[in-house]
């Protein structure tokens, strides 16, 4: 398809339609697609990063909640065994 459109560019008497205006607008958009990628990859890690204050932030309150979660656990089952114990 590209072959055949350099041998039609190549012909002076020629003059594109609407749909190769369509096809060579999306070439376009593709180069400059791939060009940029880099920098756009770039920008979505730094966005990134607080994100990972997030993260960190949401980490730490799940792991306080198991502690709580396991401490008081741990004082019913105790207080459970203790009192089976005294009888």
């Amino acid at each position: 398809m590209l072959q055949k459109d350099i041998e039609q560019l190549s012909d002076p008497n020629f003059i594109p339609d609407g749909s190769n205006a369509v096809y060579i607008t999306f070439l376009i958009i593709g180069i400059i697609g791939y060009f940029t990628i880099p920098t756009v990859a770039n920008w979505i890690i730094q966005a990134g990063g607080g994100a990972g204050n997030y993260g960190r932030n949401v980490a730490q309150t799940a792991s306080r909640t198991g502690s709580i979660v396991a401490g008081a656990t741990g004082a019913a089952i105790d207080n459970i065994a203790g009192r089976l114990l005294k009888r």
